[in-house]
C-alpha cells in the first residue's frame, strides 16, 4: 500500500493485475529497486518496535522495573 494524500492505495493488488510494464531504462530500474529496498527496510522495522514498546517491562518485590538495560 502507498499513502497518496488521505488515500491508501493498495499497490500490491494493481501491480498483479498489470501484464506488461514495459522496458525502463536503467536508471529508472534503479530507483524503483532502491525505493523497493527502501520501503521494505521501513516496513520491517515497524514490527520489532512496535512489539519493543508493547512488551512490559517485570518488576520486583518493590515495585521498581528490573530493566537493567538502561543503567
Amino acid at each position: 500500500m502507498i499513502f497518496l494524500g488521505r488515500t491508501i492505495v493498495p499497490l500490491r493488488s494493481d501491480e498483479s493485475r498489470t501484464d506488461w510494464w514495459g522496458d525502463l531504462s536503467a536508471p529508472m530500474k534503479a530507483a524503483i529497486e532502491q525505493f523497493r529496498t527502501r520501503l521494505g527496510a521501513a516496513i520491517d522495522s515497524v514490527d520489532p518496535v512496535k512489539r519493543a514498546l508493547e512488551t512490559q517491562v517485570p518488576e520486583n518485590d518493590r515495585g521498581e522495573t528490573l530493566n537493567t538495560a538502561l543503567r
